[in-house]
């Protein structure tokens, strides 16, 4: 899914300012492989980045590679989950162009806080035994709403909700009711008042959608065209203000089962030789 992201440089005595960016990941090969993409800066420089992580049954180990826009390496590393499922720890090398390092030893961290939140460390291991950290990407789930700099409802990657809701520099404790109904008090008055309301669209055959990243789908011959209605409609549900929607993929238990498959498939393979060579 998609993923809002901030980067930030964390050597001792210089962290820089989180800098936003956003991320999204995919399932590739029949679950085999999750391929993530990336788009923020990184020291004020625009930043793309492509990475790939999987569990090779032959090596018995994670690995996992990463291309950037900053520089011309492919990156590699490789390691394991620590006995509780909830870290992942890598071990590569990189050169360091900003130096002239050549197979500088790294250490990557991957920290699975919940379903909807996770972290990546970059570790420097020739800094020494602590304060290696140099570098953290942390992600969080997207879906959420904001106020653009105009007083209009916007989704996290800045598209205005249709129809338009805006409010007035005179609002304030905007709440988004069940219904969709979006209220917010007057400076002045004890009665919020209505400012909008959200609506909901479902198709024929949602799965039929195209999708377009950050949370978006285009309309296709597939899927049949939209039935717009309220929430708590038939057939509309209703909306939880405040509330994030959970992952519906727990990341490490997919990894885990895909060990479990990955090592059945080598058992059964080693199976059938066997049967061939006598």
């Amino acid at each position: 899914g998609s993923w809002k992201t901030t980067s930030q440089i964390t050597m001792v005595g210089m962290d820089s300012k989180p800098a936003p960016g956003r991320s999204v990941f995919s399932w590739k090969e029949e679950g085999r492989w999750l391929e993530g993409s990336f788009e923020g800066t990184l020291l004020g420089m625009p930043m793309t980045q492509h990475m790939w992580l999987g569990y090779d049954n032959f090596k018995q180990s994670y690995v996992w590679t990463d291309i950037n826009s900053v520089d011309t390496a492919m990156k590699h590393a490789e390691g394991d989950m620590t006995p509780d499922g909830k870290t992942l720890i890598l071990y590569g090398t990189l050169d360091e162009y900003l130096t002239g390092e050549h197979d500088k030893m790294v250490k990557y961290v991957w920290r699975f806080l919940s379903d909807d939140e996770f972290v990546l460390e970059v570790h420097d291991l020739p800094i020494g035994e602590v304060n290696t950290k140099v570098l953290e990407f942390r992600y969080t789930r997207d879906g959420s709403f904001t106020m653009s700099d105009q007083g209009v409802l916007v989704t996290s990657s800045g598209y205005p909700v249709i129809p338009e809701i805006r409010v007035t520099e005179d609002m304030i404790g905007v709440a988004i009711a069940r219904d969709g109904v979006v209220s917010a008090i007057v400076s002045g008055q004890a009665l919020p008042a209505e400012v909008g309301r959200i609506e909901l669209a479902r198709f024929p055959n949602a799965p039929g959608l195209s999708a377009l990243g950050e949370n978006l789908w285009a309309e296709t011959g597939a899927s049949g065209q939209p039935l717009v209605g309220n929430p708590q409609e038939e057939g509309f549900g209703r909306l939880e203000a405040g509330a994030l929607e959970s992952s519906n993929v727990e990341v490490v238990q997919e990894m885990v089962d895909m060990i479990a498959a990955l090592r059945a498939y080598e058992i059964n393979a080693k199976a059938v030789q066997a049967s061939e060579d006598t």
